[in-house]
């Protein structure tokens, strides 16, 4: 059985003297679902965001490793009604918010890969995205 960690964190909140800010308030949550559909690129990203077919046989292979020694670690797809994991970098981490996008109709590749760029639809998340994801507005 895998449970989840609880990681307390602590936050330090700064502001550079010649600012003049003397208080800080944290903002209320708000209390709203934010699911990938609602950051999802408006456009389809460019080829370079999808993964090839010999990636994906690489995280299917590694995934299916750890199920049979009953870990839970490995890719994972975010459905567009779905809300991220962990912003998680290095090593494996970054496919831990993959997702799908049925829009590509070109499957030239722009980069070096092995392989073929995937049929599924399986693709990184965009800079972007992650900036949405993240709070930041388009204009940052």
């Amino acid at each position: 059985m895998v449970f989840p960690q609880n990681r307390e964190r602590i936050y330090i909140i700064g502001f550079h003297k010649d600012t003049a800010i003397n208080e800080f308030n944290y903002p209320k949550p708000l209390d709203k679902k934010i699911t990938f559909a609602d950051i999802k690129e408006k456009e389809v990203p460019a080829t370079k965001y999808f993964l090839s077919t010999q990636y994906v046989q690489t995280l299917e292979k590694h995934k299916a490793r750890h199920e049979s020694k009953g870990n839970g670690f490995g890719y994972a797809i975010i459905p567009d009604d779905g809300i991220s994991n962990a912003i998680v970098v290095g090593g494996m981490g970054r496919e831990r918010n993959l997702v799908l996008d049925h829009r590509i109709t070109d499957f030239t590749p722009t980069t070096h890969i092995k392989g073929t760029v995937n049929r599924e639809g399986i693709r990184k998340m965009t800079p972007r995205e992650w900036a949405r994801l993240q709070g930041f507005p388009d204009e940052f």
